[in-house]
Formats: C-alpha cells, sequence, structure tokens
C-alpha cells in the first residue's frame, strides 16, 4: 500500500502502533482512537463517527481518505458527533494516534473548536 502511494485512515484499534512506528508509517496510515465508545456501539462517547457519506473530509472518513489519496492531504482530525434524540450533544475532534484531544481550556467544552490534538 506504502509503495503504491496509498493511505489508510483506521477508525478503532485494528491496528498496533507505537509512538516510534507512527513516526515511519504516517505518511500512510493513520489511527483514530473513539474514546468513550464500546466496541460496536453505546457508550458516553461520540456516536456519530464518519456515517454521513455526504459529509465532507472533516466529517467523514471516507472522503477524507479519498482527499488523502488523490491530493496528498492526510487527515489531521476527523470531528465526531454525540447525537441524542436527534440534537448534536458535543463534539470532538479524533486525533490520529498517539495526538489526543486536548481541552484548551477557554472554550465550550461541548464544542470541537475548544480541543486541539497535542
Amino acid at each position: 500500500m506504502q509503495d503504491a502511494g496509498g493511505g489508510r485512515a483506521a477508525p478503532r484499534g485494528d491496528a498496533i502502533l507505537t509512538p516510534a512506528a507512527f513516526a515511519s508509517t504516517g505518511r500512510f496510515a493513520r489511527l483514530f482512537l473513539v474514546p468513550g465508545i464500546y466496541h460496536c456501539a453505546g457508550g458516553p462517547g461520540p456516536n456519530n463517527v464518519g456515517q454521513d457519506p455526504s459529509a465532507g473530509a472533516s466529517l467523514n472518513f471516507l472522503p477524507a481518505i479519498v482527499d488523502w489519496v488523490e491530493n496528498g492531504r492526510a487527515p489531521q482530525s476527523i470531528t465526531a458527533q454525540r447525537v441524542d434524540a436527534g440534537a448534536v450533544t458535543f463534539t470532538r475532534p479524533l486525533c490520529p494516534y498517539p495526538t489526543t484531544a486536548t481541552y484548551d481550556g477557554v472554550g465550550d467544552p461541548k464544542q470541537a473548536s475548544s480541543f486541539a490534538c497535542r
């Protein structure tokens, strides 16, 4: 995959990358952990993680991968949402491992814009 110029974004823990391995594989593979989501569904974390095929590359894994492969722009984060009773209750950035979403301490803690991947 690397030699062919491909890319892969893994939205769950199906790949094991140490921080050292990430440094060499980040050009063609990214792992995005989803904190607070159970194995298949449920949990207190985001429950809308790129399921909308019409969403852009910042909100959906498939357009992000297409943009990466076709335009060379690797995803720096994917925005996930928590939706309850049809309303978005919070958003969070999903960060490529080994970075994690870190709250800035100032903005609304329910908004992804108040977090940075560090």
